[in-house]
């Protein structure tokens, strides 16, 4: 069985820290270069892996789709607090949501 890489569960650590327990959606913990989860207050889904652990420490490629599923509204590679700031914005009014961005 693998285990969360280190990036990961330090990803899923500082969420829970700032928002709650998240809500595994798709995934289970034992998925080693990613997750995905919802965060209570926020009508999203939110995908992130490290490329199977070739990005650099500490980088994320986050896709955030709408719930239920149907449209992506955000992706990009991001770093921890950018993806916490992400959330912050998700918990609100879909009006300060963020565009689609795509990033290599």
């Amino acid at each position: 069985m693998s285990m969360r890489s280190p990036d990961i569960e330090k990803l899923i650590v500082a969420v829970e820290a700032v928002h709650g327990p998240v809500t595994l959606y798709g995934s289970d913990p034992s998925e080693e270069h990613g997750t995905c989860f919802r965060i209570p207050g926020a009508p999203a889904t939110i995908s992130v892996h490290t490329q199977d652990g070739r990005l650099p420490s500490g980088r994320y490629d986050i896709q955030v789709e709408s719930a239920p599923p149907g449209e992506y509204i955000h992706t990009s590679v991001v770093s921890l607090e950018e993806l916490l700031t992400l959330i912050d914005r998700l918990r609100g009014p879909r009006v300060h949501w963020p565009g689609k961005r795509f990033s290599t």
